[in-house]
């Protein structure tokens, strides 16, 4: 394994926090939506201060809209 599979097997850059986060848990997010929980909710699920629950949720469309589109492409999910 060289550095660049590394550096993939890492995932997201978690510089870009939200966008790494709501994109390494994207299915979760998604899960989480159809099961009626708010934006608040999940932002404090993920680690987030509550009052950012906006930025998920924009964030979360973005990201939605780029992996539909195929410009962007979730990471491999990892075991839990």
């Amino acid at each position: 394994m060289d550095e660049l599979d590394r550096l993939i097997e890492s995932g997201p850059d978690p510089r870009f926090t939200i966008k790494s986060r709501v994109l390494a848990r994207y299915e979760d997010v998604r899960t989480a939506r159809t099961l009626l929980r708010t934006w608040a909710d999940i932002t404090v699920a993920l680690g987030l201060p509550r009052e950012r629950w906006r930025d998920v949720s924009a964030c979360f469309r973005r990201v939605e809209k780029a992996v539909e589109s195929g410009k962007l492409r979730l990471p491999k999910a990892k075991q839990r």
